[in-house]
């Protein structure tokens, strides 16, 4: 298999990679803005459900407020988790952008190199021609 072929499977592989990693990390960046919409609606309803003038509904607050604050340490641990595989996986996505565009800048030094190496080849054919059509015409 030439270089040049290894290399393209290679890109191949890693825009493969690249795609696969994308996905998920707009997948997880969709579960990330569901919890903090999920905690920002929790904290409406805990302004707005606190509002009590009724006597009668007073002693409920605190445990509803009690409550309230449970379900936000359980969504602000959910959310930093998150946080932290979105940014682990916001690394691979970089490290496989990085992977593809050397595997493509590498497929061009090869075929630069490929093709000076045959422009030089021709260059030196076409001058061996000329030498040798010159020495004809001298001895001639």
């Amino acid at each position: 298999m030439s270089r040049m072929r290894a290399l393209s499977v290679l890109q191949r592989l890693h825009d493969l990679k690249l795609k696969e990693k994308a996905s998920e990390l707009t997948e997880l960046q969709t579960r990330l803005a569901r919890v903090s919409a999920a905690r920002g609606e929790l904290d409406h309803k805990r302004v707005y459900e606190t509002r009590v003038e009724m006597v009668e509904a007073m002693p409920y607050i605190p445990a509803f407020l009690a409550h309230m604050r449970s379900e936000d340490r359980k969504l602000e641990a959910a959310e930093r988790a998150l946080e932290g595989h979105v940014e682990r996986v916001r690394g691979q996505v970089m490290e496989h952008f990085r992977d593809l565009k050397s595997t493509a800048k590498l497929q061009d030094i090869i075929a630069r190199r490929t093709r000076e190496a045959e422009e030089a080849r021709e260059t030196g054919e076409r001058d061996e021609l000329t030498i040798i059509s010159h020495a004809k015409t001298m001895r001639g």
